[in-house]
């Protein structure tokens, strides 16, 4: 499977890790917020597990370009994933906790969208037959 097609499946996977109102107040009632970020960590890392490898192949194989691409790729994931946990963590300072997690959804199209720019560019280029 492509690094693409990977991505594609684990966005849906963190977007599903927004909670609602029901399961507030469900962890609010018990008083299981620690918990609940816990699994929800757990199971963040879990998704990302194929996207790791995928992204494996693509340093093996991509130039500069396709990598930075891909870093910043990995970049909107830390920022979904730090925005999922702001949810768990209750503050009065922050006005809105997903501000973080809006934002790198924002990202998401022109990171991918990078990232297939710079992939074709790299298949199009004709390769070095120079001898070393």
């Amino acid at each position: 499977m492509t690094f693409i097609a990977v991505w594609d499946e684990t966005i849906p996977k963190f977007e599903r890790r927004l909670l609602d109102e029901h399961q507030i107040e469900i962890i609010d009632r018990e008083d299981a917020w620690d918990e609940a970020n816990d699994g929800a960590l757990d199971g963040m890392d879990r998704d990302l597990q194929p996207l790791r490898r995928a992204a494996e192949r693509v340093h093996m194989l991509g130039p500069d370009a396709v990598e930075g691409a891909l870093d910043a790729m990995f970049g909107t994931i830390r920022d979904l994933a730090l925005g999922i946990s702001s949810q768990y963590v209750r503050s009065a300072e922050e006005a809105e906790p997903l501000e973080v997690y809006w934002r790198a959804m924002g990202e998401i199209v022109p990171c991918r969208r990078a990232f297939l720019d710079a992939t074709r560019k790299a298949l199009r280029q004709a390769p070095n037959t120079k001898p070393y």
